[in-house]
Formats: structure tokens, C-alpha cells, sequence
């Protein structure tokens, strides 16, 4: 929901600082340089759309997250919304370079013309 006027705005700045960047051009946004502010002025819990915008996925891919237990959660107040621990997440975007990372040496990048051109340098036909 937009803020009304500017003391809104102000207040929805403080309480979460991606939601003013959020309403911003999201072309303008550069996501995958930024690094979540930590300190006093970072917000402690952040929205399910928050994390969403942070990660640039939808907010139902968030919520499988959370659902699936890959994102540690909580629920509060008498409906039950979602907030994530914004150190939970930190701890999350660790743990996913480190699958990453595991993966990537676990099944090196094999380029097919590269490997192609090898078999034939060394005489074994690529077609047979």
C-alpha cells in the first residue's frame, strides 16, 4: 500500500528501507549489488514481499521457502503474517553460495563444442 503523503513516506522508509527502493523504477534498482543493511536503522523482521524484492523472486516462491522450512519464519498477531528474521535471511543467501559453490565443483561446466574439439584433436571420431 502506497503512503498517503510524505510523513507516510517517512515512516515506511524507517520501518523498512527496500520498500522505498522498491516503489522506485525497479531498473533503476541495482538488487544484486546491494548488501542488506545491518545496524540499528535495518528493520529486525521483514515482510514475505520484502524478502521477495530482496532476492528478486515472487512472494509465493518466498512463501515455498518458508513453508519447506528453507527459510526460517515466524507467524504473529491474530492473522498469522509471515515475517523473516532479516539475519535469517542473511543466513540463508550464505548457505545458498555455499550449495552453489558445491554444486559447481561437484558438476564442472563442460562446454560440448570444447570437448568436441578435443576428441577430434586427439583422433576419436565425435560422430561414432
Amino acid at each position: 500500500m502506497e503512503p498517503i503523503d510524505a510523513a507516510s513516506d517517512a515512516r515506511a522508509s524507517t520501518r523498512c528501507p527496500q520498500s522505498v527502493a522498491a516503489r522506485a523504477d525497479p531498473r533503476e534498482v541495482d538488487w544484486h549489488n546491494q548488501h542488506m543493511p545491518v545496524g540499528s536503522e535495518s528493520p529486525r523482521f521483514l515482510r514475505l514481499s520484502d524478502v521477495a524484492d530482496i532476492l528478486n523472486v515472487s512472494e509465493r516462491q518466498v512463501y515455498a521457502l518458508v513453508r519447506r522450512g528453507d527459510l526460517p519464519a515466524i507467524r504473529v498477531g491474530g492473522r498469522g503474517v509471515w515475517r523473516v528474521e532479516s539475519e535469517a535471511l542473511e543466513r540463508y543467501i550464505t548457505d545458498q553460495y555455499t550449495a552453489t559453490r558445491d554444486h559447481i565443483a561437484a558438476h564442472p561446466f563442460v562446454d560440448e563444442e570444447t570437448e568436441a574439439d578435443a576428441r577430434t584433436e586427439s583422433g576419436v571420431n565425435a560422430d561414432t
